[in-house]
């Protein structure tokens, strides 16, 4: 955007036409990637809070399992835990569901991750933050994994949500947040 003052009382202001250069539509996904990878990790402790656990912390703002992760203990049932946090739009720009949620990114990742659960006194856990770009809102899963296998993913499709018994711990909820990311 180009802006100056013609007068005082006056102002001009236009935009002049870009050219695309290749890798700027890569640059808006990392952007936008890492603005919802952020703004899961926040809803996460938030729902895990309004849920009943204490203790919540966040080990970084950004970032992706072994790296980041959240821990949490449950008064309810006396568990202290370890949580992975994954997010997506819950469904796809074609119309069809995102499937599976992923926990951790790599192979490298995995082993860490692995290496790190072994050496942890917690038990494992997930929060599935699931974007609803229809209506801008949100909803919050959560659920204990059982070592010593750690999924690469988890299964979040509707029918998999309640089979599974994942806790809700926050229902489809319209967030201002969620608005300005899924808007961008």
């Amino acid at each position: 955007m180009v802006e100056w003052r013609v007068s005082p009382s006056v102002e001009v202001s236009f935009e002049y036409p870009r050219a695309y250069c290749g890798n700027e539509r890569v640059q808006s996904e990392m952007t936008s990637n890492t603005i919802m990878n952020r703004l899961t990790i926040e809803l996460a402790c938030e729902s895990l809070t309004r849920g009943g656990f204490s203790n919540v912390y966040h080990n970084k703002g950004q970032g992706t399992f072994p790296d980041v992760y959240v821990t949490a203990f449950d008064p309810s049932t006396g568990v202290d835990y370890l949580i992975c946090v994954t997010g997506r739009v819950e469904t796809k720009a074609d119309g069809n569901w995102n499937d599976r949620f992923n926990l951790v990114g790599n192979v490298n990742d995995y082993r860490r991750a692995t290496a790190m659960i072994k050496s942890n006194n917690k038990a494992l856990a997930f929060v599935a933050i699931a974007y609803r770009k229809s209506d801008a809102s949100y909803a919050a899963y959560f659920d204990r994994i059982y070592p010593p296998t750690l999924p690469r993913s988890i299964p979040m499709l509707p029918s998999d949500r309640r089979k599974k018994k994942y806790r809700e711990l926050t229902r489809y909820t319209q967030d201002d947040r969620v608005r300005e990311l899924l808007s961008s």
